[in-house]
Protein backbone atom coordinates (compact mmCIF):
# COMPACT_ATOMS: atom_id res chain seq x y z
CA UNK A 1 0.00 0.00 0.00
CA UNK A 2 1.28 3.53 -0.82
CA UNK A 3 1.72 4.42 3.10
CA UNK A 4 3.71 1.40 3.36
CA UNK A 5 7.23 1.42 3.20
CA UNK A 6 8.42 -1.01 0.59
CA UNK A 7 9.13 -4.39 1.95
CA UNK A 8 10.11 -7.36 -0.14
CA UNK A 9 9.77 -11.34 0.76
CA UNK A 10 13.10 -12.41 0.09
CA UNK A 11 13.60 -15.65 2.10
CA UNK A 12 11.12 -18.17 3.47
CA UNK A 13 10.33 -16.99 7.16
CA UNK A 14 10.11 -13.42 5.94
CA UNK A 15 7.02 -11.89 7.87
CA UNK A 16 4.72 -8.61 7.37
CA UNK A 17 1.60 -7.16 8.96
CA UNK A 18 -1.02 -7.99 7.02
CA UNK A 19 -2.60 -4.55 6.79
CA UNK A 20 0.28 -3.57 5.12
CA UNK A 21 -0.38 -5.85 2.09
CA UNK A 22 -2.82 -4.84 -0.57
CA UNK A 23 -1.85 -8.19 -3.11
CA UNK A 24 0.02 -10.93 -3.46
CA UNK A 25 0.98 -12.78 -6.53
CA UNK A 26 2.42 -16.29 -6.10
CA UNK A 27 4.14 -18.59 -8.21
CA UNK A 28 3.42 -22.18 -9.20
CA UNK A 29 5.37 -25.55 -8.16
CA UNK A 30 8.71 -25.69 -10.41
CA UNK A 31 10.26 -28.97 -9.88
CA UNK A 32 12.94 -28.47 -11.68
CA UNK A 33 14.34 -25.33 -9.67
CA UNK A 34 12.80 -26.77 -6.18
CA UNK A 35 10.26 -24.02 -5.88
CA UNK A 36 7.45 -23.03 -4.95
CA UNK A 37 5.02 -19.73 -3.70
CA UNK A 38 3.87 -20.46 -0.46
CA UNK A 39 2.29 -17.84 1.88
CA UNK A 40 0.31 -18.24 5.14
CA UNK A 41 -1.31 -15.37 7.09
CA UNK A 42 -3.78 -15.24 9.55
CA UNK A 43 -7.10 -12.65 9.59
CA UNK A 44 -9.41 -11.68 12.45
CA UNK A 45 -12.14 -11.51 10.56
CA UNK A 46 -15.36 -11.23 12.51
CA UNK A 47 -13.70 -13.24 15.72
CA UNK A 48 -13.82 -10.98 18.96
CA UNK A 49 -10.83 -8.74 20.29
CA UNK A 50 -11.36 -10.34 23.44
CA UNK A 51 -10.02 -13.88 21.76
CA UNK A 52 -6.32 -12.71 20.62
CA UNK A 53 -4.38 -15.68 19.02
CA UNK A 54 -7.52 -17.11 17.69
CA UNK A 55 -7.74 -16.05 14.02
CA UNK A 56 -8.52 -17.34 10.26
CA UNK A 57 -5.75 -19.19 8.52
CA UNK A 58 -5.33 -18.77 5.07
CA UNK A 59 -2.69 -20.87 3.12
CA UNK A 60 -1.99 -19.71 -0.48
CA UNK A 61 -0.19 -22.26 -2.65
CA UNK A 62 1.06 -22.06 -6.13
CA UNK A 63 -0.26 -19.45 -8.41
CA UNK A 64 -2.26 -17.33 -6.63
CA UNK A 65 -3.20 -13.84 -7.20
CA UNK A 66 -5.27 -12.14 -4.15
CA UNK A 67 -6.04 -8.47 -3.39
CA UNK A 68 -7.17 -7.47 0.18
CA UNK A 69 -10.37 -5.40 -0.70
CA UNK A 70 -10.71 -4.07 2.62
CA UNK A 71 -10.62 -0.63 2.63
CA UNK A 72 -7.93 0.91 5.73
CA UNK A 73 -10.19 3.56 6.19
CA UNK A 74 -13.33 0.88 6.85
CA UNK A 75 -13.20 -0.28 10.80
CA UNK A 76 -16.22 -2.73 9.97
CA UNK A 77 -14.17 -4.73 8.34
CA UNK A 78 -10.74 -6.62 9.18
CA UNK A 79 -7.68 -6.98 6.98
CA UNK A 80 -8.30 -9.73 4.23
CA UNK A 81 -11.77 -10.07 5.49
CA UNK A 82 -12.99 -9.52 1.81
CA UNK A 83 -10.93 -10.44 -0.86
CA UNK A 84 -10.79 -10.94 -4.54
CA UNK A 85 -8.28 -13.80 -5.59
CA UNK A 86 -7.53 -15.95 -8.55
CA UNK A 87 -5.69 -19.20 -9.34
CA UNK A 88 -4.29 -21.15 -12.04
CA UNK A 89 -6.13 -24.06 -13.40
CA UNK A 90 -5.26 -27.65 -13.43
CA UNK A 91 -1.11 -26.36 -13.18
CA UNK A 92 -0.37 -29.24 -10.92
CA UNK A 93 3.47 -30.10 -12.15
CA UNK A 94 3.08 -34.13 -11.02
CA UNK A 95 -0.03 -36.47 -9.71
CA UNK A 96 2.06 -35.79 -6.40
CA UNK A 97 1.74 -32.29 -5.89
CA UNK A 98 -1.80 -30.32 -5.64
CA UNK A 99 -3.43 -27.67 -7.88
CA UNK A 100 -2.66 -24.35 -6.72
CA UNK A 101 -5.34 -23.14 -4.58
CA UNK A 102 -6.54 -21.57 -0.75
CA UNK A 103 -6.75 -23.43 2.39
CA UNK A 104 -8.81 -21.40 4.60
CA UNK A 105 -9.00 -22.76 8.18
CA UNK A 106 -11.48 -21.13 10.93
CA UNK A 107 -10.58 -21.91 14.66
CA UNK A 108 -12.58 -24.44 16.50
CA UNK A 109 -14.80 -23.91 19.32
CA UNK A 110 -15.10 -19.95 17.53
CA UNK A 111 -18.83 -20.20 15.73
CA UNK A 112 -18.69 -19.16 12.05
CA UNK A 113 -16.32 -16.50 10.70
CA UNK A 114 -17.65 -14.31 8.14
CA UNK A 115 -15.99 -13.53 4.81
CA UNK A 116 -16.52 -11.78 1.61
CA UNK A 117 -14.87 -13.18 -1.63
CA UNK A 118 -15.05 -12.16 -4.85
CA UNK A 119 -18.40 -10.75 -4.20
CA UNK A 120 -20.13 -13.69 -2.43
CA UNK A 121 -20.73 -13.52 1.54
CA UNK A 122 -19.23 -16.70 2.81
CA UNK A 123 -20.18 -18.45 6.54
CA UNK A 124 -17.39 -20.72 7.46
CA UNK A 125 -17.21 -23.13 10.46
CA UNK A 126 -14.98 -25.48 8.65
CA UNK A 127 -12.12 -26.10 6.76
CA UNK A 128 -12.21 -25.32 2.92
CA UNK A 129 -10.28 -25.63 -0.26
CA UNK A 130 -10.93 -21.93 -2.45
CA UNK A 131 -9.75 -22.30 -6.15
CA UNK A 132 -11.25 -20.40 -9.47
CA UNK A 133 -11.62 -22.54 -12.54
CA UNK A 134 -13.09 -22.53 -16.08
CA UNK A 135 -15.39 -19.19 -15.43
CA UNK A 136 -15.99 -20.71 -11.34
CA UNK A 137 -15.47 -19.86 -8.30
CA UNK A 138 -15.10 -23.59 -6.61
CA UNK A 139 -15.07 -24.14 -3.00
CA UNK A 140 -14.60 -27.58 -1.81
CA UNK A 141 -15.75 -28.09 1.73
CA UNK A 142 -13.04 -30.61 3.16
CA UNK A 143 -14.12 -30.71 7.07
CA UNK A 144 -17.11 -28.34 8.49
CA UNK A 145 -19.75 -26.38 6.87
CA UNK A 146 -20.33 -23.33 5.26
CA UNK A 147 -22.96 -21.42 3.70
CA UNK A 148 -22.63 -18.90 0.54
CA UNK A 149 -25.57 -15.43 0.42
CA UNK A 150 -25.79 -14.32 -2.59
CA UNK A 151 -28.02 -11.37 -3.60
CA UNK A 152 -29.94 -12.67 0.18
CA UNK A 153 -30.52 -16.26 -0.52
CA UNK A 154 -28.44 -18.63 1.19
CA UNK A 155 -27.00 -21.68 0.19
CA UNK A 156 -25.47 -24.39 2.06
CA UNK A 157 -22.30 -26.72 1.88
CA UNK A 158 -22.28 -29.47 3.58
CA UNK A 159 -18.46 -31.55 4.41
CA UNK A 160 -17.95 -33.68 1.37
CA UNK A 161 -18.84 -31.53 -1.35
CA UNK A 162 -17.94 -28.60 -4.23
CA UNK A 163 -19.56 -25.84 -5.30
CA UNK A 164 -19.39 -23.97 -8.31
CA UNK A 165 -20.36 -20.33 -8.48
CA UNK A 166 -20.32 -18.22 -11.64
CA UNK A 167 -17.78 -15.86 -11.85
CA UNK A 168 -16.76 -13.03 -15.02
CA UNK A 169 -13.29 -12.74 -16.28
CA UNK A 170 -13.05 -10.05 -13.53
CA UNK A 171 -13.43 -12.75 -11.17
CA UNK A 172 -16.41 -10.78 -10.21
CA UNK A 173 -19.48 -13.32 -9.12
CA UNK A 174 -22.35 -13.32 -11.42
CA UNK A 175 -25.16 -15.90 -10.18
CA UNK A 176 -25.95 -17.77 -7.61
CA UNK A 177 -24.16 -21.12 -6.99
CA UNK A 178 -24.92 -24.63 -8.53
CA UNK A 179 -25.99 -27.75 -6.63
CA UNK A 180 -23.10 -28.84 -4.41
CA UNK A 181 -21.51 -32.28 -5.98
CA UNK A 182 -19.50 -35.31 -4.67
CA UNK A 183 -15.72 -34.24 -5.14
CA UNK A 184 -12.84 -35.96 -6.74
CA UNK A 185 -11.51 -37.60 -3.48
CA UNK A 186 -8.04 -38.12 -5.06
CA UNK A 187 -7.78 -34.94 -6.15
CA UNK A 188 -7.53 -33.68 -2.88
CA UNK A 189 -5.15 -36.13 -1.27
CA UNK A 190 -2.19 -34.15 -2.08
CA UNK A 191 -3.12 -30.69 -0.31
CA UNK A 192 -0.59 -29.46 2.04
CA UNK A 193 -3.33 -30.05 5.18
CA UNK A 194 -0.79 -30.47 7.65
CA UNK A 195 0.43 -26.91 7.52
CA UNK A 196 -3.07 -26.22 9.15
CA UNK A 197 -3.01 -25.47 12.80
CA UNK A 198 -5.28 -27.86 13.48
CA UNK A 199 -5.29 -31.48 11.88
CA UNK A 200 -8.08 -32.82 9.93
CA UNK A 201 -9.27 -35.39 8.09
CA UNK A 202 -10.42 -34.18 4.71
CA UNK A 203 -14.67 -35.59 4.52
CA UNK A 204 -15.09 -38.52 2.10
CA UNK A 205 -17.06 -37.19 -0.80
CA UNK A 206 -21.10 -37.44 -0.21
CA UNK A 207 -22.62 -39.52 -2.67
CA UNK A 208 -25.73 -37.97 -4.76
CA UNK A 209 -28.04 -39.18 -2.51
CA UNK A 210 -27.27 -37.62 1.04
CA UNK A 211 -26.64 -34.12 -0.43
CA UNK A 212 -30.81 -34.73 -1.45
CA UNK A 213 -31.20 -35.80 1.89
CA UNK A 214 -29.08 -32.96 3.51
CA UNK A 215 -30.55 -30.31 1.60
CA UNK A 216 -34.51 -31.75 1.36
CA UNK A 217 -34.78 -33.21 4.20
CA UNK A 218 -38.36 -36.08 3.83
CA UNK A 219 -40.96 -33.78 5.71
CA UNK A 220 -42.80 -36.94 6.30
CA UNK A 221 -43.25 -36.69 10.47
CA UNK A 222 -41.94 -40.06 11.82
CA UNK A 223 -43.96 -43.01 13.08
CA UNK A 224 -45.19 -42.73 16.64
CA UNK A 225 -43.77 -45.66 18.55
CA UNK A 226 -46.54 -47.50 20.56
CA UNK A 227 -44.09 -47.87 22.97
CA UNK A 228 -42.78 -44.29 23.25
CA UNK A 229 -45.33 -42.43 25.17
CA UNK A 230 -45.78 -38.73 23.46
CA UNK A 231 -48.42 -36.30 25.00
CA UNK A 232 -51.30 -35.26 22.34
CA UNK A 233 -50.57 -31.94 23.30
CA UNK A 234 -46.93 -31.88 22.23
CA UNK A 235 -47.75 -33.18 18.68
CA UNK A 236 -51.29 -30.94 18.48
CA UNK A 237 -49.17 -27.89 18.86
CA UNK A 238 -46.16 -28.89 16.64
CA UNK A 239 -48.74 -29.21 13.59
CA UNK A 240 -50.44 -26.44 14.33
CA UNK A 241 -47.56 -24.02 14.78
CA UNK A 242 -45.96 -25.67 11.86
CA UNK A 243 -42.65 -26.33 13.43
CA UNK A 244 -40.27 -29.02 11.88
CA UNK A 245 -40.46 -32.40 13.67
CA UNK A 246 -37.32 -31.91 15.99
CA UNK A 247 -36.45 -33.36 19.88
CA UNK A 248 -39.22 -34.31 22.08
Amino acid sequence: RPEVAEFIFESPGDITELVSIESMQLTNMDVENETWGVVLFRAQANLPDTLPGQNVTFLLFGDVSITNSVDPDDTSLKPMQAFYFNTGIGDRPCQEAPDSGILVQTPQGMGTVHLNANGADIALGSTALFETANGFLEIFMLDGAGVIEIDGVEYIIPAGTVVQIPIDDDGNIIGPPGDPQPYDLSDLLSLPIELLPQVIEIHEPLTEEQIRNLLNPPTTPPPIVDNLPVPDECLTHWCLEGQPWGDG
